[in-house]
This record gives structure tokens, C-alpha cells and sequence, in this order.
């Protein structure tokens, strides 16, 4: 949490901060550091427990978000919904996430972890709980928007309390594979939701092989629908709910802001105030640099992936075959984020490098995705729709948390809670606008590859261009190295 001794202890820091740190943290990590107060920094036990609870709620948070694009197709013949209520019905996270970030972003500076995440937990149990109140339109239809509204005001700390939570909780040299744990595994959610989605609720096409006209069909489905509701769509929800209530209530039982000691010596130092932070963050030109790279390649893919049954239904792909495309795809991209995680922390001062790589592959996976779908140059077919998806996830997941950590690197001292909600609401802008458009009537989603595939190249020079800085770590390996550092004892949260 912010303090306000943030400002003049980074004064007396600052020349630290000047240091061009291109030594990996494990090249040094020979001592146990003091924090400033004189007492050992200590790592303990129970951050496993933190960032789990933590991963099992953003895991949840975007199953919930995800609800309704894996099975459009069943939406669009029970509800009569088309690909404009899709969109909007993705698009109402966007709107509360926007909302919030400010009034979120200084909760986590002000009020710490706890206060965040027991807030954001009960938005999210109360918008799933009240998707369960009817079947019956169009009120279900009003219940379903407002629900994914306050589902998506879980979403400001799900997207920023994870570097927050490494930097709290875990030493140097876990911080990255913290912050991709914490943030990532929210991608376990996500392909969860493509396929429970699909298996759990009738396609249209189940019933209509077994009618003969369209109204018959659309009779049946109803049927189906409403008088097994407890095994499908109800069930569903109502299951939704129940986790999310029962995470609910986890944090509530036992969810500390701090630990008792800090894990590391930058963990000790205060970050500047609320106000000075955002000041810093709005005049750093480096920081924006990073924040607009992230913002237009994570969050045009993110309202990209969202419409994937959408975007290949011209070729006869199912929604439940477009499910497991986007289950495995996401799996594949939660695990190779933990490697490069992992890489990340050993080869810590040369995250550049690693987003300029993976901006590469992602450009080429996305060339080769659009000249599949949008001109036919290359021919379409299973295995190169399961090979894009896969290689767009892992460009995708492995390289968010690099990202966050670097930006916390960057404009460090300002809290991390602060950086990471500009990051993030950058990013959500972006997927609104992906998401907004396709509600135009007749406009369709085709645009929707171009814009992505040129988002990815215009990145490229971005990220080639910003000067890498790394704050923390500075702090950390001076610390191991022996050197004065002369700082204020913290008290980081009450």
C-alpha cells in the first residue's frame, strides 16, 4: 500500500534506480536481504494459499465472463439472440471494468488486497445469483446483462491485484511466475468455459435433425430447454454461482492484506501516493509506450477470441468444435506461460527481448489465421484453425505477465495496484471497441482479423523502441549486494 513517506523515500532511493540492472537475479541470490527496519526478509508458507484463492476467483471470474459466446448458437434459437446481443452481453464486462478501474485502483493503493478482492468477490456473487432468478424473457435477457455487469466489477482487481500480489507476498525471485499464476490461470476459466459451455447446454442442430420444419424445431428446443433447464442452461448457472459463493466466503474466513515481514526490501519501501503516482504514470513516456503495446495487442486478441464461434460459423465449425479449440488453446497458453514465467525470472532485465519475440510469432500465427479465414490462400481445415488458436494463446498468456512486470519495473515507485489498473483499462478499451462494432448491424466480424493482424505489426517498433528500466530489482540486488540503502520503516498495510 502507498504511504505517505513514499514521496521522500524516493529521494533517498533514487540513485538506485539509475542502474541499468542486465544481471539475472539468480546470477546474485547468495544472501537473505534485510528489510528496513533491520529485521530478515521472510517469504512465508501461506502465499501459496493467497495467490490459489486468488487464481481460483479470477479463474471464475472469467468462466462467468465467457458464459454466452462459446454457445451463441444456442443462445441466438432459445433467446433470439443475434451477433449484436452477443457483443453486448461481452461487452457489459467491458463497460463496468471501465467504470471502476479508477475507484479500484485506489482501493488496492489505499486499502490493500483484502478490502479489493472481498469486494470484487461479492459483485461477482451477486451477479451470477442473479442470473438464476428466471427463464422467462425478456426479463432473463435484462438479468443476464445486468449479471455480467457486476460479474465484470470483479474484473479491476482480477486484472490488476497480481503483480500487487507478487511484489506483497513473493521474494525477487518469484515475482514473475507469481504474477503469471495469479493472473493467468484466470485462462484456465476461460477454456473451461468453452467447453462445459457447449456440452452443457442442446445445439440447435441436435434437435433439428429430429424435426422436420424450422417452427417445429424451434417448439422442441424450447421444450428441452425450459423443462430440462435443471441439466443445462440452470444448472449451469446455478453451479456458477455456487463457486463463486463458496470462494466468497473463503475470503471472507482468512484473506490477509500483508504478510507479517516483507519478502524483499523494495517490498518494505512505500510507493508514492494515490495523486503523485498517477502524476508519475501520466509523464512517463516509456510507461506509455509499453502500456499502448499492451493494451492494443492483448485487448483486440481478447475480443477476438471472444467471438471465435462467431468467426469461423461460415465454414461449418460448430460451437462445441470452436469449445475445444478454444479449451485447448487456452491450456496450452496458461502452461507456456508458466515456462516463460519461469524464464522470466531467471533472465530477469531482459524482459524487452522476450515481448519483441513473442510479437513475432504472434504477428506470423495471426498472418497465417487471417489468410486462412478471411482470403483462402491457405486452405481451412481443423488442424490449422486448433494450430493458430493454440500458438496465438501461448504469444498471448506468456507474454501478460512479462508485461505487467515491466511496467512495474518501470515506474516503480509507484504502486504496482496503480500501474497495473492504467494497463488493463488500456486494455479493456481496446476489446470494447473489437466488441462494439460487430453490434453495427450487417458489419459482421471479418474486420475483426485485419484489425488484429495489424494491431500486431504496428506493436513491433513499439516494443523495439522504449528504454528498458528496472526499479525493483535494482533495490533487490543492491540490497544482496551489500549496498546502505537508508529508508524509512514501512507500515504497508493496517
Amino acid at each position: 500500500m502507498a504511504d505517505v513517506k513514499g514521496d521522500q523515500q524516493y529521494e533517498e532511493i533514487r540513485p538506485l534506480l539509475e542502474e541499468n540492472s542486465a544481471e539475472t537475479y539468480a546470477s546474485i541470490n547468495d544472501n537473505v536481504p534485510t528489510s528496513d527496519d533491520g529485521s530478515k526478509c521472510r517469504a512465508y508458507k501461506r502465499r501459496w494459499y493467497i495467490v490459489g484463492i486468488f487464481s481460483l476467483f479470477a479463474s471464475t471470474q472469467c468462466a462467468i465472463g465467457n458464459t454466452w459466446g462459446p454457445i451463441a448458437d444456442s443462445a441466438g434459437v432459445v433467446l433470439g439472440w443475434t451477433d449484436s446481443n452477443i457483443a453486448l452481453v461481452n461487452n457489459c464486462g467491458c463497460f463496468s471494468y471501465i467504470l471502476l478501474a479508477v475507484p479500484f485502483s485506489w482501493l488496492l493503493d489505499v486499502k490493500g488486497l483484502r478490502t479489493s478482492v472481498l469486494l470484487a468477490a461479492f459483485f461477482m456473487t451477486l451477479g451470477t445469483g442473479m442470473r438464476c432468478f428466471t427463464l422467462e424473457e425478456p426479463v432473463a435477457t435484462w438479468l443476464i446483462y445486468l449479471g455480467q455487469f457486476f460479474n465484470g466489477c470483479g474484473a479491476p482487481v482480477m486484472m490488476a491485484a497480481p503483480p500487487l500480489i507478487s511484489a506483497t507476498w513473493f521474494p525477487p525471485e518469484q515475482r514473475t511466475t507469481a504474477t503469471a499464476i495469479a493472473g493467468l490461470l484466470g485462462n484456465v476459466g476461460c477454456a473451461l468455459s468453452y467447453v462445459i459451455g457447449p456440452l452443457a447446454v442442446y445445439q440447435p442442430e441436435e434437435v433439428t435433425n429430429h424435426t422436420r420444419n424450422h417452427s417445429n424445431a424451434l417448439i422442441r428446443f424450447s421444450r428441452v430447454w425450459f423443462d430440462g433447464c435443471t441439466v443445462s442452461r440452470h444448472c449451469y448457472v446455478l453451479t456458477e454461482f455456487g463457486l463463486t459463493a463458496m470462494l466468497f466466503l473463503a475470503i471472507v474466513v482468512y484473506y490477509p492484506a500483508c504478510p507479517p515481514s516483507p519478502p524483499s526490501l523494495s517490498a518494505s519501501i512505500s510507493r508514492l501516493n494515490f495523486v503523485s503516482g498517477v502524476k508519475g504514470l501520466v509523464t512517463n513516456g516509456t510507461f506509455w509506450l509499453v502500456c499502448l503495446s499492451y493494451g492494443m495487442v492483448q485487448g483486440t486478441f481478447g475480443g477476438w477470441g471472444n467471438i471465435l464461434d462467431v468467426n469461423v460459423s461460415p465454414y461449418n465449425v460448430t460451437q462445441v468444435q470452436a469449445g475445444w479449440v478454444g479449451f485447448y488453446g487456452n491450456l496450452i497458453g496458461c502452461a507456456s506461460s508458466f515456462v516463460l514465467a519461469r524464464l522470466g525470472d531467471y533472465f530477469a532485465g531482459h524482459f524487452k527481448l522476450m515481448l519483441v519475440l513473442l510479437a513475432l510469432l504472434q504477428a506470423g500465427t495471426m498472418l497465417w489465421f487471417t489468410f486462412m479465414v478471411n482470403v483462402s490462400l491457405i486452405p481451412f481445415n481443423m488442424a490449422s484453425l486448433y494450430t493458430t488458436f493454440s500458438l496465438t494463446q501461448v504469444c498471448l498468456s506468456g507474454s501478460a505477465p512479462i508485461f505487467y512486470e515491466m511496467s512495474a519495473e518501470l515506474t516503480y515507485p509507484v504502486a504496482e495496484g496503480i500501474t497495473t489498473m492504467v494497463l488493463t483499462l488500456v486494455y479493456y478499451i481496446f476489446c470494447l471497441l473489437v466488441l462494439f462494432l460487430p453490434m453495427i448491424p450487417f458489419l459482421g466480424v471479418t474486420w475483426v482479423n485485419w484489425t488484429t493482424l495489424g494491431a500486431t505489426f504496428v506493436v513491433i517498433p513499439m516494443l523495439c523502441c522504449f528504454r528498458e528500466r528496472y526499479g525493483r530489482l535494482s533495490i533487490d540486488m543492491a540490497a544482496i549486494k551489500g549496498k546502505d540503502i537508508i529508508t524509512d520503516s514501512v507500515n504497508q498495510i493496517e
